[in-house]
């Protein structure tokens, strides 16, 4: 949350990006990330990204085994 801060703080001074960067120790990448506002360290992306290993057929054999198991 300081760094967002710090970001911010330092933009309105006028340092560009890549000091801000080399000052704080992070990524070009971060900063470009909360250079605007925009994007917030509190605000989670949400992933819309099905597991695409998950095939019925994966599930199916993991019932099997946990049924297999339960028999133990």
């Amino acid at each position: 949350m300081e760094i967002y801060k710090d970001i911010r703080r330092l933009r309105l001074e006028g340092v560009s990006q890549r000091q801000i960067a080399a000052r704080l120790y992070i990524s070009r990448n971060t900063v470009k990330k909360y250079w605007d506002g925009d994007t917030a360290p509190w605000e989670r992306k949400e992933y819309s990204r099905k597991a695409s290993v998950l095939t019925p057929e994966i599930i199916a054999f993991v019932h099997s085994c946990l049924e297999e198991d339960e028999h133990c």
